[in-house]
């Protein structure tokens, strides 16, 4: 996987947020009040990847949700690209389904900026939608979370700019690397024995420890791989706020 290249992973009820966010610099009184355009951002890469594997949490909900939530970002900087993969039961089999690239409001001020972007944002979002809907119809039993990231990180990037990889998955991989839903973890430890439910309706027992075992590996496992940062939330995805702060760090 390339050094140094930003990557999120999404769990339920675990998530792992790698982020370059973006925040805003002061702007005139002409920005604040829609009487001119405020200076264009740079362009961003978004590539969403989805794990629709038995048991997993990429859905159509959790999908449009994630894409929504990156489309709209991609919108507020012309020139970026949001790319859809779709994870197969292989790395050959893992894919791109689809790509929307932004472009700058034809109208001057903030009301047709806003319209544009918002125009924009759902018209990709019906579109890349559609694109999935095949594979979300399909649920296979093997899961190689590890090769579809790595699969989509070495991808050669459509523009230059601050690129993130944001993974919709459960990450109980099923591979050749290993079992993470019911075989031993490659780094075993103590189990708490408190369950949380089950794994694609009770094949197999979910325990606190076994959660923060898996947590634990991919975090490791993505920092060895070149992640500048790694961040553990609960809760839903959350919209960056600092991209340009960290982009730096990326």
């Amino acid at each position: 996987m390339t050094p140094r290249r930003a990557i999120a992973l999404l769990l339920l009820p675990l998530f792992v947020f790698l982020i370059a966010a973006c925040t805003d610099g002061p702007g005139t009184f002409g920005t604040w009040f829609g009487a001119s355009d405020k200076p264009l951002l740079a362009p961003i890469v978004r590539e969403v990847l989805c794990d629709p594997s038995a048991g997993s949490t990429c859905n159509e909900a959790t999908l449009r949700e994630v894409l929504g939530i990156a489309l709209g970002q991609a919108a507020e900087r012309p020139g970026s690209v949001v790319r859809l993969w779709v994870q197969g039961r292989d790395i050959e089999t893992t894919r791109m389904v689809g790509e929307a690239r932004s472009v700058k409001a034809r109208g001057s001020g903030r009301r047709a900026r806003v319209e544009h972007e918002s125009r924009w944002t759902a018209e990709e979002l019906r579109s890349l939608m559609m694109a999935a809907q095949p594979s979300l119809r399909m649920h296979p039993r093997r899961s190689p979370i590890a090769e579809a990231i790595g699969r989509v990180a070495l991808a050669a990037p459509p523009v230059k700019g601050p690129r993130l990889l944001i993974v919709v998955t459960d990450a109980f991989e099923v591979s050749d690397f290993g079992s993470f839903e019911c075989d031993p973890l490659p780094t075993p430890e103590r189990f708490a024995r408190v369950d949380l439910g089950s794994v694609d309706r009770g094949r197999c027992a979910l325990t606190l420890r076994r959660a923060a075992d898996v947590r634990a590996i991919w975090q490791a496992a993505l920092h060895d791989a070149g992640a500048a940062h790694v961040e553990i939330q609960s809760g839903s995805f959350q919209a960056p706020t600092n991209a340009e702060k960290e982009a730096s760090h990326v």
